[in-house]
């Protein structure tokens, strides 16, 4: 293994590969993505749409040259630019005990690196690409949370029944999650599956889950005060609460109660997973946390389903199915770059 291996992460045009460039030593090396993209179709400039193509091979390459490293004695420092260390990248190259280093630019920062950079002609895609990441790592708080998992999954809207586990006229129900087996994305013609155990929510830190809309926000239920019930049954994970003690809550009710929001999503973190290659399926045997479950606004396709039902009308407000991929992007293409291994 090399000697130290350091990861320098953060937005881009943040001063990652010059930072690397004015520490790098002798008998260093560096994992730089953009600079191999260039590398490999000949190009100068840093022009995102000439990049697409390449993706793949590129990031496949970083995982050689990690499992390379681990048996490597002649590296001083491997230096790893990364825009951010997900819980996947971290455990590849938790047995190089890495050194994360954040370059800690802003974004006006950013902004004035990127138009005093003449190799990144196209300014309005870097700028949407600086955009993009400070809401996604920044901006959004709950996505600094490194290990935590977003989905919404498929199932048909919960029975209705005579029954509310809370005597409120603010009363909604419905299922963040189930133990069917759900298609999570296809590539190259072929469809990865994911499947959530019965059994992996045993044991789950599920002590002070809060009800959210979009994952963010105002807290509008939760457990510890009486707000808020979550069970795993038979089926998946039965979600119960009353929206009467805020104002927000209510009006969050209101919009579920009409029908313009019907789909629900969780927040959860995964302790143990595994990988079928004949049939393409992911298995989460156990998750360590559930951290919210939130009503959402508008998934990627619509799955989960909550609804709403009051005194005078116990129904419930029937909707479509679907999968929600919200934060997935990069995880799924390192997903599939292990299964190819």
């Amino acid at each position: 293994m090399p000697q130290k291996t350091k990861v320098v992460w953060g937005a881009p045009c943040s001063g990652k590969s010059t930072f690397c460039k004015e520490n790098i030593g002798t008998k260093d090396i560096v994992y730089d993505y953009d600079q191999l993209a260039r590398a490999v179709t000949y190009t100068n400039k840093q022009l995102l749409s000439q990049f697409d193509h390449v993706k793949e091979i590129v990031v496949g390459f970083r995982y050689s040259m990690i499992n390379k490293l681990l048996n490597d004695s002649d590296i001083d420092t491997a230096w790893l630019i990364k825009c951010y260390p997900d819980d996947n990248f971290k455990k590849q190259i938790e047995p190089l005990n890495p050194e994360y280093i954040e370059m800690e630019a802003t974004k006006e920062e950013c902004y004035e690196r990127l138009e005093a950079d003449e190799e990144r002609p196209d300014k309005d895609e870097w700028k949407e690409k600086i955009d993009t990441w400070f809401y996604n790592y920044k901006e959004r708080s709950v996505l600094l949370v490194k290990d935590r998992e977003y989905r919404n999954l498929s199932l048909p809207l919960a029975p209705a029944t005579n029954q509310k586990r809370f005597d409120s006229d603010f009363y909604i129900e419905g299922y963040a999650t189930t133990f069917s087996r759900y298609l999570l994305y296809e590539w190259d013609g072929v469809q990865y599956y994911e499947v959530i155990s019965p059994d992996a929510l045993d044991g789950a830190d599920m002590s002070d889950v809060i009800f959210q809309y979009d994952h963010r926000g105002k807290v509008l239920a939760r457990q510890s005060n009486g707000t808020l019930g979550i069970e795993a049954d038979s089926k998946g994970l039965f979600v119960y609460a009353d929206l009467s003690k805020s104002t927000a809550a209510k009006e969050l009710y209101e919009e579920i109660d009409a029908g313009l929001v019907t789909k629900m999503s969780w927040a959860f973190s995964i302790l143990e997973e595994s990988y079928n290659k004949d049939t393409h399926t992911w298995t989460i045997r156990k998750i360590k946390r559930v951290y919210d479950v939130s009503a959402v606004s508008i998934p990627a396709n619509n799955d989960t389903d909550i609804s709403a039902r009051c005194i005078e009308r116990r129904n419930f407000i029937a909707s479509q199915q679907g999968l929600e991929r919200r934060g997935l992007q990069e995880r799924l293409l390192l997903l599939k770059l292990k299964m190819e291994v």
